[in-house]
């Protein structure tokens, strides 16, 4: 839902929102109104122990109002609930990929605009472009690998060797030697 087009109130407890119809999901499969609708009921379903299932507390029921629109109705009035919709745990997943027996908590299939390639545990997660992104030329990257350093001294020092090209959680001891650096920039 993240890339969701329209959305409104509709009244105090009922919202509504008009999903994208050219959103494909990493095997080449469609994502429909079935599949938000799916994957909320999934969400909220106490037995699936999802993390963003405290997120929609408030929703009594999601169903789909149309083959593009989907209908939240909530509890009581929760002013909060676009925010809900819009956290990272707040995945929509193919049903069809579900009812085939994959497992999320070991394989990855999304819709966003690079698919996963592989995770090695402590050593490395690799992603790639997904072609049939729904926005055109996006993304502009062909390959992310994500190499995790719990060293704060080891990635600055990756980082200034160019070993690796960004970093996050720069140590405050740090920032200066980054800042006085013209290869380098900060972004907070």
């Amino acid at each position: 839902l993240h890339d969701a087009l329209p959305i409104c109130w509709s009244g105090d407890t009922a919202y509504r929102v008009k999903i994208r119809t050219d959103v494909r999901f990493h095997d080449g499969s469609k994502m429909t109104a079935s599949d938000v609708v799916f994957s909320m009921r999934r969400i909220i379903d106490p037995d699936t122990s999802s993390t963003a299932a405290p997120l929609f507390r408030s929703v009594e029921r999601v169903d789909a109002s149309s083959s593009d629109t989907i209908v939240f109705t909530l509890r009581e009035p929760d002013r909060a609930f676009p925010f809900a919709l819009a956290d990272p745990c707040a995945n929509v997943i193919s049903k069809q990929w579900i009812e085939s027996g994959a497992d999320p908590l070991l394989e990855v299939m999304g819709t966003g605009p690079f698919t996963f390639v592989e995770r090695v545990p402590g050593v490395s997660i690799v992603i790639e472009r997904f072609d049939d992104y729904f926005v055109p030329e996006l993304p502009y990257l062909n390959a992310i690998e994500f190499t995790p350093m719990e060293d704060d001294y080891a990635r600055v020092t990756a980082l200034r060797t160019a070993t690796v090209d960004i970093i996050d959680y720069i140590p405050s001891t740090h920032v200066d030697v980054i800042e006085n650096n013209s290869q380098l920039e900060v972004y907070s």
